[in-house]
């Protein structure tokens, strides 16, 4: 209930100052695409990255220096881990489910896929300098979870269940980064960006995660992207 409550202010919050903005001035609108390097940031298990795709549509409001830039994207988040094979009697027992390669002591590469409605909303510093213009960006944004799966390489993919219910519905993050505007001589702009996206709070909504991952330790996971894309403003 709090977290429908938070979302419902949150995108309120957006309508409005976006409705102010755009009295201003028109507002251009964009497409945009790219990648993802996304971890879990905890204090007790070392995560990997995985490497996914971020796209969407965002528009920039501007009013002088500053502008405002709301956009809607598809972002592929999660993690990736590799498991150490304990040895033990009765490894056999795994052969014909797609593990036979593996053996005790053998390490399981193993992917946490979880995939995003990404709401940011981001205040922006632009630096005009002709054709080519810096531009600094922060901003929070607002993750409403799609899906979520677990891959492990070398099993099959029916071996590995769905945790459909251990990654929270929502996700809320603080958006810092910088970019460079190209004008186009055709009116257009490709706006070229770099950000982190730095969780704020905790993604798994059960405990299975400081049982499987934490020795049982009761410690948080937040998300920790790092966002390269290339858009287009029309």
């Amino acid at each position: 209930m709090f977290q429908r409550l938070v979302t419902l202010t949150f995108l309120c919050a957006v309508f409005l100052v976006t409705d102010a903005f755009a009295q201003t001035r028109a507002f251009d609108i964009g497409l945009k695409g790219g990648v993802n390097l996304a971890t879990f940031r905890t204090d007790v298990e070392d995560f990997d990255s995985r490497t996914g795709l971020n796209a969407g549509l965002f528009t920039r409001l501007s009013a002088g220096p500053i502008a405002i830039q709301p956009e809607l994207l598809y972002a592929q988040k999660g993690a990736a881990f590799s498991f150490q094979i304990p040895e033990f009697d009765g490894f056999a027992s795994l052969e014909g489910v797609g593990a036979d390669q593996f053996f005790p002591g053998s390490s399981i590469d193993v992917t946490y896929k979880v995939d995003y409605l990404e709401i940011p909303v981001l205040a922006v510093l632009e630096i005009p300098s002709g054709p080519l213009s810096p531009f600094l960006m922060a901003g929070p944004a607002l993750g409403v979870k799609l899906n979520e799966s677990v891959s492990v390489d070398g099993f099959d993919d029916d071996f590995i269940e769905d945790g459909d219910d251990e990654v929270n519905s929502i996700d809320f993050g603080l958006v810092l980064g910088g970019g460079l505007d190209f004008a186009l001589p055709s009116g257009q702009t490709v706006v070229l960006d770099a950000r982190y996206t730095l969780g704020l709070t905790d993604i798994f909504d059960t405990p299975e995660f400081d049982d499987d991952f934490n020795g049982g330790v009761d410690e948080n996971a937040q998300n920790g992207v790092f966002s390269f894309s290339i858009g287009l403003l029309f």
